[in-house]
């Protein structure tokens, strides 16, 4: 058995039944597994405080030389509305954040404000989690279209490397 794995999984479920499921499954799978492979350093560290589990990084599957040429010639949009742009999966780690910035654009009276989230997270958990409002647009994209999106971002809303 060799595991895959993108994020946390025990702490980014959001029902108790799942967290209650994870708890009693999770350690037992994973010290199964024959080989465990992360996607960052946090994550290794992370399983290996939380359970002694030693795992391989690979590191996330972009294309960092693509990805860095798309981005040379960045221009956001000139009109008069700040688009904040958060790409990726809206996980437990970040939930405090993106539901203060939630608050924050909501706040504006006028539209001259957006919070985009490009997420495969489905919209309906979002806005059980408060993720939703006048000035929050959510919807999914592609893999291949994350740079040209990001491109048209005013202000980039992405979690920190910082421990």
């Amino acid at each position: 058995l060799y595991i895959y794995l993108f994020d946390v999984y025990e702490e980014y479920l959001q029902s108790r039944l799942q967290r209650f499921m994870a708890k009693l499954f999770e350690k037992q799978i994973l010290k199964s597994a024959s080989k465990i492979f992360v996607m960052s350093e946090h994550l290794r560290d992370h399983y290996l405080n939380k359970y002694g589990i030693d795992t391989k990084v690979i590191l996330h599957p972009v294309v960092q030389y693509k990805y860095s040429e798309e981005l040379q010639d960045f221009s956001p949009p000139n009109n008069n509305t700040v688009n904040i742009v958060f790409t990726g999966i809206v996980s437990k780690a970040q939930l405090d954040a993106t539901k203060n910035m939630v608050d924050v654009v909501n706040s504006f009276e006028d539209e001259t404000v957006k919070f985009r989230l490009y997420t495969p997270t489905p919209f309906g958990q979002l806005a059980r989690l408060g993720i939703a409002g006048k000035n929050v647009v959510c919807g999914f994209a592609q893999q291949d279209e994350i740079s040209k999106i990001q491109k048209k971002a005013n202000i980039l809303f992405r979690r920190s490397n910082i421990k």
